[in-house]
Parts: structure tokens; C-alpha cells; sequence
């Protein structure tokens, strides 16, 4: 129970295969394996499966896998992305932060979950400083970016330059 006196329910479910065996075992032995652990969470009544580390890119990253349970499967990068761009808004309520005129740095903006964050944040802040390690991906992503959105784009290579003057930085 929190101070506020919140509380959740939490049910964890583990697959017990180990990063090496997924990768030596036959996929659809390792599916069939995840599959189980999901319908026993399913029989607790879980509402949602998170696939974490090697799970999630086992059959076509969970594509696979959610078509053989009945509750919304998710890999780690998507619920990851989802609850650091909740925690900005609710931070930034907090600081009483005007999102709108803000500068957002993103560090690993051409990963799963910087590249969410960043195409997400695209319509809400005034200013998104970029970094990644590959520039080439960098740009070519940057160019998405700015064709769709009014978002200001800064690309750096330093992730220290990336930082300087950020109001939020992911």
C-alpha cells in the first residue's frame, strides 16, 4: 500500500527457460513453453502479459505468441516506452512544467523505446535533441520526424551536448 493508500495486485509469472536454451531450442518448443506460462496467468485472471529479455523476441517479437492467449501481450520495450512517457506527464504536472515550450533530450533515439518516446513526444514538446550511435540512422530517423511533425530537431553526437538545457531528458 502506498502513502497515498493506493494499491495493486500483482501476479508474476515466470517462463522458466534461460536466454541460452531459447536460443538452442527449437522456437516452437519455446513458444508452446511462454504460451503456458501465459494461459496460467490468464487462469489468475491477468489483464496483461509482458514479455521481458529474450521472451520478447521469440516468435516475431510476441506476434506469434499473442495469437494463442486471450489477454494483450506486450514486450518489455513497448510497456517501457509507455510508462516513461506517462511518468514525464505526470512529472511535468507536478513542476508545473509547460510541456509545450519544453526541450526534450533522447538518448538511444533510434532504439525501440527512445524512437516511441521521441515519435510520441514529437507533437507535445517545442524542441527534441537527439542522440544515438549511429548517425546515419540518426538522420534518416530525424527526417521522419521533422516531415510529420512541427517539433524543432537537434542531432548530437555527444550525449552530453544532447543533455545541455533540456527540460526532460529520456
Amino acid at each position: 500500500k502506498s502513502k497515498a493508500g493506493s494499491e495493486i495486485d500483482l501476479l508474476c509469472f515466470v517462463c522458466p527457460l534461460l536466454p541460452e536454451q531459447m536460443v538452442t531450442m527449437k522456437e516452437e518448443e519455446v513458444i508452446n513453453k511462454i504460451v503456458a506460462t501465459i494461459k496460467l496467468a490468464e487462469k489468475h485472471r491477468s489483464s496483461l502479459a509482458v514479455l521481458a529479455g529474450f521472451t520478447s523476441i521469440i516468435g516475431n517479437e510476441g506476434i506469434e505468441i499473442s495469437k494463442c492467449v486471450n489477454i494483450p501481450v506486450t514486450s518489455g520495450n513497448t510497456y517501457t516506452a509507455f510508462m516513461t512517457l506517462k511518468g514525464i506527464y505526470q512529472a511535468a504536472a507536478l513542476l508545473e512544467l509547460d510541456i509545450i515550450n519544453s526541450k526534450c533530450a533522447v538518448i538511444g533515439a533510434t532504439g525501440d523505446i527512445g524512437s516511441t518516446c521521441v515519435k510520441s513526444l514529437a507533437n507535445s514538446v517545442n524542441t527534441i535533441s537527439l542522440s544515438a550511435r549511429s548517425q546515419p540512422k540518426l538522420f534518416e530517423f530525424s527526417n521522419k520526424i521533422k516531415n510529420g511533425n512541427g517539433v524543432k530537431i537537434e542531432i548530437h553526437q555527444k550525449t552530453e551536448d544532447a543533455v545541455r538545457n533540456a527540460d526532460i531528458i529520456i
